[in-house]
């Protein structure tokens, strides 16, 4: 809404300079067909009337010239053609001056803009991919969760393989002792004969 609202909202530059005694400074502006264009500056310091304001469209044609011996001045017109527009201050003296000026332009409504009906279908496609995104959203979650759960069952699985293993060695092992033992007590020192 707000890119929307920028469109049709008319863009003003303020802007508060020095000009040197026997210096031009200029600014440019792009504009479309059709255009509303609205300036207005105030020269003030010593010898303020000394400043000429210059207006001309992209083909450098005259469109306003400020009047002899005036410090401020204002103009509106509406832009012919597309292109740079062009706003020049003039010092004719040799003293310097301080330049407040706005500008601003406003389109024409662009009829190429979309209307509020014709953005039913996007928007609701928009929720449409919204909702979607967020089942996936939810899926990757879930199988996340699902394999930290397996990935734990494992390593407990090879754990509990492990110390049974070693158990089962233990045992072996403390069982043959036994054996070995009670198989010499139980022969003492008789020896066989084979």
């Amino acid at each position: 809404m707000i890119i929307l609202l920028s469109i049709f909202l008319p863009l003003t530059t303020g802007v508060f300079f020095d000009i040197p005694g026997h210096t031009e400074k200029c600014f440019r502006e792009f504009t479309i067909v059709g255009s509303e264009v609205h300036g207005s500056y105030v020269v003030s310091g010593r010898a303020d009337y000394n400043v000429r304001a210059i207006v001309t469209n992209p083909d450098d044609e005259i469109i306003y010239k400020s009047p002899y011996r005036s410090r401020e001045g204002n103009f509106v017109f509406h832009s012919e053609r597309g292109g740079y527009y062009k706003v020049c201050f003039k010092s004719i003296d040799g003293k310097l001056k301080t330049v407040n000026f706005e500008f601003s332009v406003k389109n024409k409504e662009n009829n190429s803009v979309a209307k509020h009906d014709e953005l039913q279908p996007l928007l609701k496609n928009l929720n449409e991919m919204e909702n979607s995104l967020e089942r996936v959203k939810n899926n990757i979650k879930f199988y996340q969760r699902r394999e930290a759960v397996h990935r734990d069952l494992t390593e407990n699985t090879c754990d509990w393989v492990l110390r049974s293993a070693f158990l089962k060695l233990v045992a072996l092992v403390l069982i043959s002792s036994v054996q070995i033992y009670l198989i010499k007590k139980s022969i003492g020192g008789k020896e066989f004969v084979v």
